[in-house]
C-alpha cells in the first residue's frame, strides 16, 4: 500500500487541537481595549493563512460562520461576506431569524473558487440550521445545529517517499452536520463573538491518481470527516447597519490523506439587521 504525504503542506497533527484552544485562552487573557481584543481576534485566521499554504486546493472549504447577535423574537438579519483562503476564495450569503426570544432559524449558501496549476476548481453548500440564544448582561450565548449539503473539486500534488510528485484530483459531493456554540461580548462600538464550531462531513468522493509517468488511476469512496471549526468575529457599529470581520481555522481530527487539511481564512461582510416586533410595535400604537 502506497503511503502519501503533501508535497509542501506543514502537517500539524494533535498540535493543530493544542493551537486552536491556545487561540480561545489568549481571548480570554485580552486586555479590556478594544484594540487588544481586535488583534487577538484576528490572530488565529490571519497566521493560518501564512503557515498552512501550500500546494493543495481543497473541495471542502468551510463558509463563513453564521454569527448572529440576535435581541428578542422578530429579529431578521442578513449578511453578505467575501472570504479568503490560501489557494482560493468564496462568497457568503446569509440570514438569521429569531422567532422567539430564544429560539431563532438561519440558513447560509457559499460558493467557492479556486485554481490549481491555472485549472479552476469550484464548489458550493446551502444549509439550514436551528438554535437556542440568551442574554447575560453584556455577554451573549447561542448553539445551533445544522444540516447542509454541498459538492465540489479540489486538488493536490503529492510526495511518495523516496519517489516521485504525483497529482490528485477529487471530485465530491457530501452531506455536512454541524454543532455550533458561540459566545460573545457587547460594547458600545464593537462586538466580539468566539465560535467553536465542531462539523461532520459525509462525503462522496471520485478521485483521479495522475502519476509522474502520465498513467492514471482512479478510484470511489465514501469517507466520513470530522473537523474542528473555531472562529473569531468582530462586528463593528450598534445601528442597522454593521461591518464584521471574521478569522478562523478548518482542523481536520481524522487526517484521511486526501486534499482536506488544516488551513484557515479571513472574511470581510456587512450585515443588516431589522425587527418585525418593533414596526408592529410601531403600527400598534
Amino acid at each position: 500500500q502506497k503511503t502519501f504525504t503533501n508535497f509542501t503542506m506543514i502537517k500539524l497533527g494533535s498540535n493543530s487541537v493544542s493551537k486552536a484552544l491556545f487561540s480561545c485562552f489568549l481571548f480570554h487573557r485580552a486586555s479590556e481595549s478594544v484594540f487588544a481584543k481586535a488583534i487577538v481576534f484576528c490572530l488565529p485566521g490571519v497566521l493560518s493563512m501564512t503557515l498552512f499554504s501550500g500546494c493543495v486546493s481543497p473541495y471542502y472549504v468551510p463558509n463563513v460562520r453564521n454569527v448572529n447577535i440576535f435581541k428578542g423574537k422578530g429579529d431578521i438579519h442578513i449578511s453578505a461576506s467575501g472570504q479568503l483562503y490560501p489557494d482560493g476564495k468564496a462568497a457568503n450569503a446569509q440570514i438569521g431569524v429569531a422567532v422567539t426570544d430564544h429560539i431563532a432559524l438561519n440558513a447560509a449558501y457559499a460558493y467557492t473558487y479556486n485554481e490549481f496549476r491555472s485549472e479552476p476548481l469550484r464548489g458550493h453548500i446551502a444549509e439550514v440550521g436551528l438554535g437556542y440564544y440568551a442574554h447575560f448582561s453584556d455577554l451573549y450565548f447561542d448553539v445551533f445545529g445544522g444540516y447542509g449539503r454541498g459538492e465540489g473539486k479540489g486538488a493536490e500534488s503529492l510526495f511518495q517517499f523516496f519517489s516521485s510528485v504525483e497529482d490528485r484530483r477529487t471530485s465530491a459531493t457530501y452531506e455536512r452536520w454541524y454543532v455550533q456554540p458561540s459566545f460573545g461580548f457587547k460594547s458600545d462600538f464593537v462586538t466580539g463573538v468566539l465560535t467553536l464550531r465542531c462539523t461532520a462531513l459525509d462525503a462522496d468522493e471520485q478521485v483521479s491518481v495522475i502519476t509522474v509517468t502520465d498513467s492514471t488511476f482512479d478510484f470511489r469512496r465514501r469517507p466520513t470527516y470530522f473537523y474542528l471549526e473555531p472562529s473569531t468575529t468582530l462586528l463593528f457599529f450598534n445601528g442597522r447597519c454593521k461591518v464584521f470581520t471574521q478569522t478562523g481555522l478548518n482542523i481536520s481530527v481524522n487526517d484521511s490523506q486526501t486534499n482536506l487539511e488544516t488551513f484557515g481564512f479571513v472574511a470581510l461582510g456587512v450585515q443588516y439587521n431589522f425587527s418585525l416586533r418593533r414596526k408592529k410595535a410601531s403600527a400598534g400604537g
